[in-house]
């Protein structure tokens, strides 16, 4: 069986942030709802066919042409529009949910399918028996995943391909999610090993706004054995006013010189050291 061209939907990256200026939009992207607006239903699939300094037109699958909502551009997303060549036993990975030409069946984001074949129709058969209609375009092909959409998935063996150009993305959360993915082994390309290996070393996870400030609390005390001295004496730790810092300025120019008591002292303590025992295990902090 011969392979097929088919047309499917590559997210735009410049609408990540819900832009809403028509001067962002160009003719030929397409436009598909995920939630209700006016005058157009979740789904939808629309056409850019002009653009103007205030207004964005759009043509549905039947031709008619209509403006944009651009206030409502939390409700769609952007794509551009390509083909994919797929053909028998191609694996295929589903990029937006979505459901069956019968709609009996579900297609979750990030699932993975194998392809059995066509219908006479041009519909997409798959493996599991089930069909995919030939207007559905949210696919892509399945074999090569990022470690994100990998979660949860098991397979024989891994490769991952992690270059210098991806090592901002690499954290501690990311590498051990490619590495725990494989039930056999794990093979890691990557063209600056040293550089990966110090950038896995760093947690990626996000803190909430609580754990910023236990944060910025630590980090106003240089020396933890000296807030617990203050807590035991009592002692006020708030920062010291004009008229402390005179006065500590005075009494620093004074030199204190040892007692002939205190000298006796050191020297009584000194003598009633003593070597540990062997054969006990010692921690050093």
């Amino acid at each position: 069986m011969q392979d097929r061209y088919w047309l499917y939907q590559r997210e735009n990256g410049v609408f990540y942030l819900q832009d809403s200026n028509p001067q962002s939009f160009r003719s030929g992207l397409v436009i598909q709802f995920h939630q209700n607006a006016p005058s157009f239903s979740r789904g939808e699939r629309l056409t850019v066919c002009g653009v103007s300094n205030a207004s964005v037109l759009v043509w549905d699958e039947r031709g008619r042409e209509s403006a944009l909502p651009l206030h409502f551009a939390a409700r769609f997303q952007v794509y551009e529009a390509q083909t994919l060549q797929i053909a028998p036993k191609d694996k295929i990975r589903i990029t937006q949910n979505g459901f069956t030409l019968d709609g009996k069946h579900r297609l979750n984001n990030g699932a993975i399918h194998q392809v059995k074949g066509f219908t006479k129709g041009g519909d997409l058969k798959l493996s599991n028996g089930w069909v995919i209609g030939k207007d559905y375009r949210n696919l892509a092909h399945g074999y090569c995943q990022t470690s994100h959409v990998a979660q949860s998935k098991t397979v024989d063996r891994v490769f991952v391909a992690q270059s210098k150009e991806s090592l901002g993305a690499s954290s501690a959360e990311e590498f051990y999610v490619s590495m725990s993915r494989a039930r056999e082994t794990v093979t890691i390309y990557t063209d600056d090993k040293a550089r990966l290996a110090e950038a896995i070393q760093f947690s990626g996870a996000r803190v909430s706004s609580l754990e910023l400030l236990r944060l910025h609390v630590v980090a106003s005390i240089i020396d933890p054995f000296d807030a617990i001295l203050r807590e035991k004496a009592n002692i006020s730790s708030a920062e010291p006013g004009p008229q402390d810092l005179k006065q500590e300025k005075e009494h620093s120019t004074e030199k204190i010189q040892p007692t002939e008591e205190s000298r006796e002292s050191q020297q009584i303590k000194s003598s009633t050291y003593s070597e540990p025992e062997r054969g006990r295990q010692g921690i050093s902090i």
